[in-house]
């Protein structure tokens, strides 16, 4: 799988209003390969923003 942060070179096709059952048909599988769908269906919550460095490990 490519590094997400290179993925913008791969899909030529941004999300508009008028394209959206093509884009969710190249970005859906995606989403699918890293494992990101629980994200994106809200069934888990998205990672903090930031990370606590005071934390005790």
């Amino acid at each position: 799988l490519p590094a997400p942060t290179n993925l913008q070179y791969l899909f030529s096709i941004k999300l508009t209003s008028d394209n959206y059952l093509i884009w969710e048909s190249q970005f859906m599988p995606l989403f699918k390969s890293y494992n990101l769908m629980s994200f994106i269906d809200g069934k888990q919550p998205c990672p903090s923003e930031w990370i606590d460095d005071n934390n005790d490990l």
